[in-house]
């Protein structure tokens, strides 16, 4: 599996939130939990699986979350990148906030639903398997019983898992053009299929710089680049416990400008100013559905948030966001 190829940087648009939360409504717990560290923490395709599906991070790099509980101790939470994940060659770390910290979570508990097992070196992201665990456990009572299972049978229960027969793989980790196939399903689901997979990465980076009162280097420390906080932390291994504490303020005051979930506007600040674009855009908002239903009733359609997953499976695409938080899709 070759090189991902890379676009002309001119040629990418770097999504708004509203595009961020049409993508993670086409989205799987598998595609959200990866988006997570992607977009929300701001983390290379690299750093959850590797080319050849070696290495990626793992739960044990997720440093604020309890895997025994299935809690997280505190958020924003902390997110280790090993040496061995970084393009520059050193360890650093990053956050996750609420919204990062609750498609993670829902992931992990999907997969121990389905009876993974899961530890400090568990992949946060694996192959999609949902029912390898329940094929595993029929071969395993059956050969407990003292049943052999022909090769036709063993291929039967396989094939029901949605596995090949006698899969063996050798690295647990999805490697990286495969974290890009993943997230780039629910991009085509929604019109977005001319931008690469790693302009979420970007998406981060864009918006985490609107947040003008964190510092320049804690944003390039967090995102992997070189800079003066990186060389302190290789040299010394670790930062002082109140520059950390002050870090991970400061990214609480990122999260408003990269989340999706209910973003509030006064932390953002200019809120008089925002409500009286808001006031200005709803007095046309019936006459700009009125047009959309005139001109084309029969490919169009303005539909509620909630209507797009169902939607984009039967073939619907993203058009527009109208001001009212409604959104126009296309056949």
């Amino acid at each position: 599996m070759g090189r991902l190829k890379r676009p002309r940087r001119d040629a990418m648009h770097i999504p708004s939130p509203e595009e961020f939360r049409f993508v993670l409504s086409a989205a799987d717990a598998r595609a959200r939990a990866a988006l997570a560290i992607i977009a929300l923490s701001g983390q290379r395709l690299q750093v959850l699986g590797n080319y050849d599906g070696s290495d990626g991070l793992v739960l044990g790099d997720l440093l604020d979350f309890d895997i025994k509980t299935m809690t997280w101790r505190q958020k924003p939470a902390m997110i280790r990148i090993r040496e061995s994940l970084s393009k520059v060659g050193f360890e650093f770390f990053t956050f996750a906030g609420e919204e990062a910290c609750e498609y993670l979570l829902k992931y992990f508990l999907t997969r121990l639903e389905h009876g993974e097992a899961l530890d400090s070196d568990s992949p946060v992201i694996v192959p999609r398997q949902p029912d390898h665990a329940a094929a595993m456990r029929i071969l395993e009572q059956a050969k407990a019983a003292g049943r052999h299972l022909g090769k036709d049978e063993r291929k039967a229960v396989l094939q029901d898992a949605g596995l090949r027969a006698n899969v063996r793989k050798k690295n647990p980790f999805v490697c990286t053009p495969k974290i890009s196939m993943l997230i780039k399903k629910p991009m085509k689901a929604v019109g977005m299929a001319n931008n690469p997979a790693y302009v979420f990465r970007s998406y981060f980076q864009s918006h985490a710089l609107e947040a003008h009162d964190v510092p320049r280097d804690w944003l390039e420390f967090w995102v992997g680049h070189k800079g003066e906080v990186s060389a302190e932390y290789t040299v010394h291994k670790r930062l002082a416990p109140e520059t950390v504490a002050e870090m991970r303020q400061a990214f609480l005051r990122v999260l408003p400008r990269v989340e999706t979930l209910e973003r509030k506007f006064n932390q953002l600040g200019t809120l008089d100013g925002q409500l009286r674009q808001e006031i200005e855009k709803n007095i046309e908002l019936r006459s700009i559905e009125r047009q959309i239903a005139r001109e084309d009733a029969v490919s169009q359609r303005v539909v509620e948030e909630s209507e797009l997953p169902q939607l984009f499976e039967d073939g619907w695409t993203f058009v527009a966001v109208l001001p009212s938080g409604k959104v126009v899709v296309k056949t």
